[in-house]
């Protein structure tokens, strides 16, 4: 829930936040390199959360530390602003690009349309059965 809370607030302030840092593309690279740290720290929330299990087997384990959850949760609330711009930047370069080439929007939008949909299909195919 609280993912989409700042995935919702950032999708808001996507235009505020593109003038901001001085234009979309640069914007685009700044969101990749905060994913890439966010998915790093994932890392470490998972080794921390691990050190808080029995070294027994036998017996269930212990519920992680409440530092381990709110870390867990923070992350995952950060991870909004990475996924809100990429539902958004990468239709707006598209269209930039093809407008300043000359190219069809509708067309250019289509192409990363089925370049998002045919590995989610295939993704599909192979791990339904």
């Amino acid at each position: 829930m609280l993912n989409s809370l700042v995935l919702a607030a950032t999708s808001l302030g996507v235009e505020v936040l593109a003038r901001g840092v001085g234009g979309v593309k640069r914007l685009w690279g700044i969101v990749n390199f905060l994913l890439a740290l966010c998915l790093a720290i994932t890392v470490l929330v998972t080794k921390l959360a691990q050190h808080t299990l029995l070294p027994n087997s036998h017996q269930e384990p212990l519920p992680p530390p409440a530092a381990v959850k709110a870390a867990a949760l923070a992350l995952f609330s950060v991870l909004g602003i990475p996924l809100a711009i990429t539902y958004s930047i990468p239709f707006a370069l598209a269209s930039i690009f093809s407008s300043t080439s000359g190219a069809g929007q509708g067309l250019s939008l289509g192409v990363l349309n089925l370049a998002i949909v045919i590995p989610q299909m295939v993704v599909s195919v192979i791990s339904g059965p």
